[in-house]
């Protein structure tokens, strides 16, 4: 019973999107007064610009650094997505959305996939987000694993795919994703977890932090190290099978 209440609550999400957009534009109203479905969204889920907590800083009259301000709990160094290394990009690329640069927001494929693997498990186990998804989740969401947030996530993705360009949706993903311990996002989890900048990191390092987010608590480097490292190989035999790295590479980085 509980795999076929998850595999019929798949169905009901993916067939909710044709019905969502006639119930949005006629929203109650008669056939000739109904709005345009972009124009609904746009009333409804208002994205205006995305502002994130980031570190202050304090410096001495010769440039030197006195103090770090952490704000809102949020250990924030943001970093500019012209300034993010290709291999960061490519470990979440990967692991996370191959197909990000290619859809709109949501990957149905993906979806059919998970539903599939979920009602083999019996649970919603696989989400199938992709990255603007998570972002949506991220901003203006919560965690809850449940068929009504999920749907509201693919409403948010949307207007976030319209409002922004892909790689301004990257460039936030990549500086709000959590690493546990109040750090929040690629460049912060670099300074806290190896104590220098981003494009210092050899690809281990990197591989070893990416590993973090996809499940913080498990992956937590602190308490269970073991488990970080054997996601960091996971992620770069992604990296190896996707061409991006070469054997020799993968090799010399496991071994890090």
């Amino acid at each position: 019973m509980t795999k076929l209440r998850s595999f019929f609550g798949w169905i009901f999400l993916l067939m909710l999107i044709p019905i969502f957009v006639f119930t949005l534009m006629a929203s109650g109203r008669e056939a000739q007064d109904m709005k345009p479905l972009d124009q609904v969204l746009d009333e409804k889920i208002n994205i205006k610009d995305i502002g994130l907590v980031q570190n202050s800083y304090m410096y001495d009259r010769d440039g030197a650094l006195i103090s770090e301000i952490v704000s809102d709990h949020q250990n924030r160094v943001f970093v500019p997505y012209k300034n993010i290394p290709e291999h960061v990009k490519q470990l979440f690329l990967t692991s996370e959305d191959r197909h990000f640069f290619q859809h709109k927001g949501f990957d149905f494929i993906g979806m059919a996939r998970a539903a599939a693997a979920n009602v083999k498990k019996g649970g919603i186990d696989q989400g199938a987000s992709t990255i603007t998804q998570q972002l949506s989740r991220n901003l203006y969401l919560n965690h809850e694993r449940t068929f009504d947030r999920k749907f509201t996530e693919l409403l948010y993705s949307y207007q976030l795919e319209k409002k922004l360009s892909k790689e301004e949706i990257f460039e936030k993903y990549l500086n709000t994703i959590y690493f546990n311990h109040g750090v929040y996002g690629i460049g912060s989890a670099s300074y806290f977890y190896f104590s220098k900048p981003l494009k210092s990191l050899n690809l281990a390092e990197t591989a070893f932090i990416c590993a973090i987010p996809n499940n913080p608590t498990l992956y937590d480097p602190l308490k269970h190290f073991d488990y970080t490292k054997t996601r960091q190989k996971r992620l770069l035999e992604g990296l190896k099978k996707a061409g991006v790295i070469t054997e020799k590479e993968y090799s010399k980085a496991v071994k890090q």
